[in-house]
């Protein structure tokens, strides 16, 4: 009985990481700010259960914005059944609660993002990737 149990707890284990994967999708952009980054990735890491959201900015954007030459975010997965992933993350921006979403169609290659404001105003960028 233990043998059986044993087997049955290590192939639950290896189940799980067999199905974990990394997906990356590149060169994503906003049409009007297409020349303004160096590189965009967005990462879903499905055994850690988050996307990562990755802009390294152009030195020339960077300076002209006043903007981080390299922005990171991460997101808590929410949802991954393929070709479509979510994710959200709460933060505070100059003292601020601020809510982020973000929606992944990986057939399109397409990645939208949503800010909720403390107001409750709402911002929606589109990014096609590669």
């Amino acid at each position: 009985m233990k043998n059986i149990l044993g087997i049955l707890v290590l192939g639950l284990l290896l189940s799980t990481s067999a199905y974990a994967k990394i997906v990356e999708l590149k060169d994503c952009y906003k049409e009007r700010f297409k020349d303004s980054r160096e590189e965009h990735k967005i990462q879903i890491d499905t055994k850690k259960k988050i996307i990562s959201w990755i802009q390294i900015y152009t030195d020339e954007f960077s300076r002209e914005k006043r903007q981080p030459k390299i922005e990171f975010s991460v997101y808590d997965l929410k949802y991954f059944e393929e070709p479509y992933a979510k994710g959200s993350r709460k933060f505070k921006f100059k003292g601020e609660d601020r809510e982020a979403a973000i929606d992944i169609n990986l057939n399109t290659k397409k990645a939208v993002r949503i800010f909720t404001y403390a107001d409750g105003s709402v911002f929606r960028g589109e990014y096609n990737c590669k």
